[in-house]
């Protein structure tokens, strides 16, 4: 049952950021124990919002850049 419960909890996020997940818990000298589903889920969520940040981040980075090819012409997103 405590397996399914994994699964199922975890079942949308993606893989990379449930193994991110667990080893951050793995390596926090407070994790003593085996971590509630729960627990793995917001770590995840974290890493999932950590990377739609930079995602955002570096399109952004991106565009200035592509307005800086044009001459300017087309800073402010126009």
């Amino acid at each position: 049952m405590l397996i399914e419960d994994y699964c199922l909890d975890l079942a949308e996020l993606p893989a990379w950021a449930i193994a991110r997940a667990c080893n951050k818990y793995r390596r926090d000298s407070k994790s003593d124990f085996f971590p509630r589903p729960g627990k793995i889920l917001k770590l995840a969520n974290d890493a999932v919002s950590a990377y739609r940040n930079d995602v955002l981040l570096l399109k952004r980075l991106a565009n200035q850049v592509q307005s800086l090819g044009d001459g300017g012409h087309n800073a402010g997103g126009c």
